[in-house]
């Protein structure tokens, strides 16, 4: 894959739309909404004249709200340099007119206006997101000089410099409003301000998870922090979403005996780097659960937050362009096959879609492939971060797209004693289907073989312990990767070996141990894949699957080829082409076939992946 002419195209084309928008930002935009009691009185003034039309309007508005702060999600807490956005690396905040210009730039979101934004900030239920207004700069430059200092943990104050004494001296009347994420964090670790914080924190959870924690305590995960709140409704929020809720107390007074150091991120957000189990507590009104995945009773439950607003009606909503856009991906419903009409389903079980070349399309990428009928598609995680970067984008699209949690062999070396721990509660959440991509690769040895070894081990174990399979990668190490496996896999324990490619030996070894097999576009290359495309007719078609493992391997015979060389999901149906001709059979059949395997290895249809 041809990355860098890639790389080109998205930031110099990009830039130049980037700055086209950014221009004209700062008259063009829809003024921000009125707040207080003038708004509060407009707001119940159109309820009353909408009746049953406004309460629609406010479904409409709740759903684009959700799509826009998902996508803000991604750009201002998780991987902000994929969408050209740099942000200030003491508070984490960018200018909202280039926030707006980055939103701008994804497929169903050309008509977003700030007033949108704005509207997204002030109604959500997490209160994720702050705006800081010109007049408030000065303050937070203060606060988070005061916040890096006491995490940093200067001796002394020093004589304030004429820097800083600059920023004190903030010229409101000239800043352009910023925004920023108050929390949740994963692509870099902010400076928060120390404080006390009330006796009793809370932290939402699910039940499957809740032994590991109580064992464990609580750890940050792909993310920096640990979010604890001040209140149940955020803990729920967060905790309902994963299955059975479970809300845990915290006892901060036990909690700071033992050295925790509690950092106030703002809206009832307490954050600290761990928590210890012996100062977790089950809260007693949730011994018998909420299953939550589908209701919002959990939600309903607790107390709702101080100063909601009463009505949403007359909020602003996307204009009529950017709602059709929006609503434009068929459901996934609609991409069932048929024998009358429609693309014939086929489930790519491999794609690198959090990866940096797919920064500027995601969304189109899996448009398209809902189009080619190759849904659902399974995201690959090869670290802690991607793999929670991966499941928090699968959270967007229910029933569209998985996930996979591991570490890729290459990064090993990364680990440590956090790491399974951090890989165990991400795969309680309902996004991730199968442990990896974790395997040996000894061709390249980015990371100690030995470590390689241990790392792969104990994803196998993990594996078992969840009752997941496992999503594998093996290059140059046959001997020590089917040791590993017969030595620690349980023969219950379903695993595909990701991107064959290797000799018949091996192939005809990892058949007998039961292990799936995985086909790539490798297959298309007449020269490169010619052995391939004769040992893929010993597959037996029950133990195949196929993939593209986007954005590499792109099929070399595939016409017209991609201008950018990036291979996508929507390409799948060509490999199963491919596979067709290799072994004599249609490619329907092969579609067919590869998606029933598929469906049971991964349990998809069937509830939460297991075994």
């Amino acid at each position: 894959m041809n990355e860098s002419k890639n790389e080109s195209n998205v930031n110099g084309d990009g830039l130049k739309r980037h700055e086209a928008h950014t221009q004209g930002s700062t008259e063009a935009q829809t003024e921000a909404p009125a707040e207080g009691p003038a708004a509060a009185q407009t707001e119940t003034s159109a309820e009353g004249q909408t009746g049953a039309a406004g309460a629609e309007s406010a479904k409409a508005i709740a759903e684009r709200d959700k799509k826009i702060s998902k996508l803000m999600t991604m750009m201002l807490r998780h991987a902000p340099a994929d969408f050209g956005l740099r942000l200030d690396p003491e508070d984490g905040s960018c200018d909202l007119s280039d926030l707006l210009a980055a939103v701008r730039l994804r497929s169903g979101y050309e008509h977003v206006t700030e007033a949108d934004l704005r509207g997204v900030v002030r109604r959500s239920d997490k209160q994720r997101f702050e705006i800081l207004e010109a007049e408030d700069q000065g303050k937070s430059a203060k606060k988070d000089r005061s916040a890096a200092g006491e995490s940093q943990g200067f001796e002394a104050q020093a004589a304030e410099t004429a820097e800083a004494a600059e920023a004190d001296n903030f010229d409101a009347k000239e800043a352009a409003p910023r925004i920023r994420a108050r929390y949740g964090h994963s692509y870099e670790k902010l400076a928060y301000p120390q404080g006390t914080p009330p006796e009793t924190l809370y932290h939402g959870t699910n039940r499957r998870a809740l032994p590991a924690i109580l064992e464990h305590g609580l750890l940050p995960m792909g993310r920096r922090y640990v979010h604890l709140s001040a209140e149940t409704h955020f803990a729920a929020l967060a905790g309902q979403r994963r299955g059975k809720l479970v809300l845990l107390t915290v006892d901060t007074a036990a909690a700071a005996e033992a050295g925790i150091i509690f950092y106030d991120a703002g809206s009832g957000v307490w954050l600290a780097e761990r928590v210890p189990a012996d100062v977790l507590t089950e809260a007693a009104d949730t011994s018998g659960g909420v299953e939550s995945s589908n209701s919002s009773e959990a939600v309903r439950s607790v107390k709702p937050l101080q100063g909601a607003e009463p009505s949403e009606t007359a909020q602003p909503a996307l204009s009529a362009e950017a709602s059709k856009a929006a609503q434009s991906v068929p459901s996934a419903e609609a991409t069932q096959p048929a024998s009358s009409a429609g693309p014939r389903q086929t489930i790519d079980i491999g794609v690198n879609l959090m990866h940096r070349s797919f920064g500027s399309d995601r969304e189109r990428v899996v448009e398209a492939a809902v189009q080619a009928g190759v849904t659902p598609l399974i995201l690959t995680g090869t670290s802690v971060r991607s793999s929670q970067a991966a499941a928090e984008y699968a959270r967007a699209y229910p029933g569209r797209l998985y996930a996979t949690a591991g570490v890729h062999p290459h990064d090993a070396k990364s680990c440590d004693a956090h790491t399974l721990q951090a890989l165990r509660e991400l795969a309680a959440g309902g996004e991730v289907f199968a442990i990896g991509e974790c395997g040996l690769d000894y061709n390249r040895d980015f990371s100690p073989r030995d470590v390689q070894r241990e790392v792969f081990a104990q994803q196998i174990g993990l594996a078992a312990e969840l009752a997941l399979p496992l999503f594998l990668h093996e290059r140059d190490a046959h001997a020590d990767f089917a040791r590993l496996l017969r030595e620690h896999r349980p023969e219950n324990v379903p695993a595909v070996v990701h991107c064959f490619t290797g000799s018949e030996e091996e192939l005809r070894a990892y058949l007998e141990m039961g292990l799936h097999i995985g086909i790539t576009g490798w297959i298309c290359d007449e020269r490169r894949g010619r052995q391939l495309r004769e040992l893929v007719r010993l597959i037996p078609p029950d133990r195949l699957m196929i993939e593209t493992d986007a954005p590499f391997l792109t099929p070399r015979d595939l016409r017209p080829k991609p201008k950018d060389g990036r291979n996508e999901p929507a390409f799948l149906p060509h490999i199963a082409a491919a596979v067709a001709e290799c072994t004599g059979r249609s490619a329907e059949s092969v579609m067919d076939q590869t998606t029933k395997t598929a469906k049971t290895f991964f349990n998809i249809g069937n509830g939460k992946s297991g075994l």
